[in-house]
């Protein structure tokens, strides 16, 4: 693979992660919306519990990983600059 392939790649990748999460988190959303409108005074724990679950496993997990991508794409973009300036 050449430097051009490598370094698009090396870029790419953290936004592919960044937009699948969001699309993740679209959903959850989507599914809470669903939840909040279906609700009754009979169904209030179950409402709850539900809610707890997508706010503590399936959101947290997904800002973790825009998080994480989105370092890594700062600093893939900062070594490139880097290596950019280093060389003229």
């Amino acid at each position: 693979m050449d430097i051009k392939s490598s370094t698009r790649h090396d870029l790419l990748a953290p936004l592919c992660n960044i937009r699948a999460f969001n699309e993740e988190l679209k959903h959850v959303a989507q599914v809470l919306e669903t939840i909040a409108d279906s609700h009754s005074d009979a169904s209030q724990q179950k409402i709850s519990d539900t809610c707890k679950q997508l706010a503590n496993d399936d959101i947290l997990m997904c800002t973790d990983a825009i998080t994480r991508a989105s370092d890594t794409l700062e600093r893939k973009i900062t070594e490139l600059l880097q290596s950019g300036v280093d060389t003229k």
